[in-house]
């Protein structure tokens, strides 16, 4: 075998290593997440939701597989009785392309882009409703 043979043999394993580096592959763990604080249809991942259980940790979801309790699935969740924050206009119905759940009401968009206050003790509704999405992982914050 000559020099240039083995420089490059030597050459291809060096980067066989690299690429196989247990550092540079990372299993994604698909769990089941319940949206209790925050779910919005578009997230940090194409054609993934965004679903939250608090502020600080965030999954990227299949949206075709979230559900709220009673079984409507994410493009079929609405509330009720809802009201600007300021109360200066007041909706029916919204149907919640994203929300933000907090103590005694969710912040819901619309799918038009406007946001409502939408109180939890709304008899005969379920306002106090939140999406659990089967088919997430876990997406690290930006730097």
């Amino acid at each position: 075998m000559n020099i240039f043979q083995r420089a490059y043999i030597a050459f291809a394993l060096l980067a066989l290593s690299i690429t196989l580096h247990p550092g540079q592959v990372q299993a994604v763990d698909i769990v089941t997440t319940e949206c209790t604080y925050h779910f919005n249809r578009v997230g940090a991942v194409r054609g993934r939701a965004s679903c939250q259980y608090n502020d600080f940790v965030d999954f990227a979801c299949n949206p075709k597989r979230c559900v709220t309790k009673e079984n409507k699935r994410f493009d079929s969740v609405y509330y009720y009785k809802c009201h600007a924050s300021d109360f200066s206009a007041y909706r029916e119905d919204v149907h919640a392309a994203q929300y933000v759940r907090r103590d005694t009401y969710a912040s819901v968009q619309d799918w038009d882009g406007t946001w409502w206050d939408c109180p939890y003790n709304i008899p005969e509704h379920h306002n106090d409703q939140y999406l659990v999405c089967t088919d997430c992982y876990y997406v690290p914050p930006k730097p």
